[in-house]
């Protein structure tokens, strides 16, 4: 990932402790049906270089799925927001 060992390291961490967290916290079926869709339109963002909507859209999938974690550590279930609506095309 962009030819940084010390980047890739930390990025690699980062995954597995989301993963961490979302197994633990209700599985990854709450957010599958988001998922495919938020990458998709974060894809996208870069291949077109548009750092803005790629910047957007990434901090928009992150928030998702901080929600999906939160709320199940609060013992409720609170919809996963779907911010990815608010990206521009």
């Amino acid at each position: 990932m962009a030819h940084s060992p010390l980047l890739d390291t930390r990025q690699a961490s980062m995954f597995a402790m989301s993963d961490f967290f979302v197994s633990q916290t209700g599985g990854f079926d709450n957010q599958l049906g988001h998922a495919p869709e938020e990458h998709a339109v974060i894809i996208d963002a870069l291949e077109e270089r548009d750092a803005h909507r790629a910047r957007h859209a990434a901090e928009s999938h992150i928030a998702n799925v901080a929600v999906m974690v939160a709320a199940s550590y609060s013992g409720g279930r609170v919809p996963v927001a779907k911010a990815i609506a608010n990206v521009p095309a």
